[in-house]
């Protein structure tokens, strides 16, 4: 079953899909496609066998959607959205602190509660999606301006599609 990702890496959203396959995963970013197997697993200290190929080391720490790897001593900060786990978050996004509304999994976009310009409440309803015939309402993860609205009630969304993004006052 293939897991999609939305990952901001230096103010830059990416999609990524990760597919198992066998003892190896398949990875897909910006067109290309990697297999990787995880030799080591030794948190925070991970070795990885890319592309049957190399040898990939890396030292890797999580605080919930924050990841910081340092690979080859180059570091790098990214935050990963996975929307089966969380609906909404938190990141660096392009300048100041926001957050990020993405659909949970593959639904039918029932009511957009705000507009763009219009300021929410931490815990306010944004969004309501019907999933699985269930309606699920998406709510702020912060206090802010809606700065994007990317759909509309009736719009049929993806797992991990971006809705709405908040900026913080």
């Amino acid at each position: 079953m293939t897991r999609t990702f939305t990952l901001l890496l230096e103010d830059e959203e990416h999609t990524v899909d990760v597919s198992p396959d066998g003892d190896s995963f398949v990875l897909k970013l910006n067109g290309s496609e990697h297999r990787f197997a995880i030799l080591l697993d030794k948190s925070p200290t991970y070795s990885f066998l890319v592309n049957d190929s190399e040898v990939l080391e890396a030292e890797i720490s999580f605080d919930k959607d924050k990841c910081e790897m340092n690979v080859g001593q180059v570091p790098y900060e990214l935050t990963l959205f996975d929307p089966r786990h969380r609906l909404a978050s938190q990141g660096d996004l392009g300048g100041g602190s926001g957050g990020l509304i993405a659909a949970p999994m593959p639904g039918k976009v029932v009511d957009v509660k705000v507009s763009q310009n219009s300021k929410v409440k931490k815990g306010e309803a944004v969004v309501i999606v019907e999933a699985m015939k269930m309606q699920n309402e998406l709510v702020s993860p912060i206090d802010g301006v809606v700065k994007e609205v990317h759909v509309k009630a009736g719009d049929t969304v993806e797992s991990g599609q971006k809705m709405v993004l908040i900026a913080k006052e």
